[in-house]
């Protein structure tokens, strides 16, 4: 009799990560950033595991991923061994989407579900852990090219603010011109922070129904808004709360107006949506301005004073971000380009400022395209005489070589 063997089983597929290309002692090297931050280990893989890791697609076995390593690679010999390797080490801390990245996603979930509040995840990475250092560091970011200690005319009311997510020691004192806008105020009641779903959840819009902890204290969700939204909107805002679990983009807004409510001597409170991608084709524009609509309503007849904020970001260019051409080359383009989004958005113009950002093809690949389109939205249809004003633009080097652009905008009643 024939003895046949089957073939081997496909390997699991790689999940959705960040690769960041770094160089390490002459080598080049691939760091994977697991953006769920499932793993507490640094996952760097050389040029040829990575190779092998990016072969990962569900489909493939061990002998397809030698047939392709040798086409890459010429004519050396990829053994099993060496496959098998790469695979237990990303398996091992759950990048790969196997069993145990599912048991370990249910583990996290159910944990985090349990919070009644989030906790800080980037206190003493991005910024000072010990709130009397962070107020420190916060102050001084107002120095130049910071706004000073000026304050602006705070006689007309504050409707809406936009201020980056980049870290702060890259763009704090972009932070300190928008923020200086509530620091000449007072408190807003109510602030409806928008942030950048940056992992990509299945959903448009994803509510967060946590308080949010700062080294200053918590900062409150508005409880009662939140779930009348949610029962408004008709669906399950919150199914995907997770996602609030590490996302910076709302946790850094929150330590900024923590800091505002410390100086003012008041209390922030906050209604927190992460916004991912979302189009036309596919229903989801749709969808979100659905929601959108349902919480202007609400909104209307809110008791306290409001003010919409966006923590987003502009362009992301260069190498580190996938483009061929250097960053000096790009950089003219790239602030043409985001000067017209920006015109985009002191006009309250959504459908404008989202045709401005997928020109070309979305080369300049604006993060906060989606979290900026339901702010500016939102607030037309809440003020549509609300006059906005760009306070000042920046962008910053990504240390793998790449550049991020930021803006701070304030919008005020006409």
């Amino acid at each position: 009799m024939e003895n046949k063997t089957k073939n081997p089983k496909p390997y699991p597929a790689m999940r959705a990560l960040d690769v960041i290309p770094v160089r390490h002692r002459g080598q080049n090297l691939f760091y994977l950033k697991d953006m769920d931050g499932l793993t507490q280990n640094p996952v760097v893989l050389t040029k040829e595991q990575f190779f092998i890791a990016a072969c990962l697609d569900g489909k493939s076995g061990p002998q397809e991923i030698q047939t392709a390593f040798s086409r890459q690679f010429g004519r050396r010999v990829l053994t099993v061994k060496e496959i098998d390797d790469v695979v237990r080490l990303l398996d091992g801390n759950f990048l790969l989407l196997s069993p145990n990245f599912e048991e370990r996603l249910r583990r996290v979930r159910a944990e985090y579900g349990r919070l009644k509040r989030r906790p800080t995840v980037f206190a003493g990475l991005s910024y000072k852990a010990r709130h009397e250092a962070l107020e420190a560091e916060l102050d001084g970011y107002f120095k130049k090219p910071g706004p000073g200690k000026n304050e602006t005319d705070g006689r007309k009311e504050l409707l809406g603010l936009v201020a980056p997510h980049i870290d702060f020691p890259r763009g704090g004192w972009a932070y300190a011109w928008a923020y200086r806008e509530i620091l000449s105020r007072a408190m807003a009641d109510l602030y409806v922070v928008f942030g950048v779903a940056h992992a990509g959840p299945p959903v448009p819009l994803v509510l967060g129904t946590k308080d949010y902890e700062t080294p200053f204290g918590p900062v409150a969700v508005d409880d009662d808004l939140a779930e009348s939204l949610a029962r408004a909107a008709g669906t399950d805002l919150t199914e995907h709360e997770f996602f609030h679990r590490r996302e910076h983009s709302i946790e850094f807004q929150a330590v900024w107006l923590a800091y505002a409510a410390k100086k003012l001597k008041k209390e922030a409170r906050i209604l927190p949506i992460l916004c991912s991608s979302f189009t036309e084709e596919d229903g989801t524009l749709r969808r979100v301005e659905k929601t959108l609509d349902h919480l202007a309503k609400l909104l209307k007849n809110y008791p306290g004073r409001i003010c919409l904020l966006a923590g987003a970001d502009f362009a992301h260019i260069g190498p580190r971000f996938g483009d061929a051409e250097p960053v000096a080359e790009l950089l003219p383009w790239m602030k043409t380009e985001d000067a017209k989004s920006i015109d985009r958005l002191l006009e309250k113009n959504a459908p404008g400022f989202f045709v401005s950002v997928m020109a070309e093809g979305g080369k300049r690949k604006v993060c906060g395209s989606g979290c900026l389109y339901a702010f500016t939205w939102l607030l037309k249809r809440l003020h549509p005489e609300a006059q906005g004003k760009l306070l000042k633009y920046g962008h910053a080097p990504d240390p793998a070589g790449g550049e991020v652009s930021f803006a701070s905008m304030a919008f005020t009643e006409g």
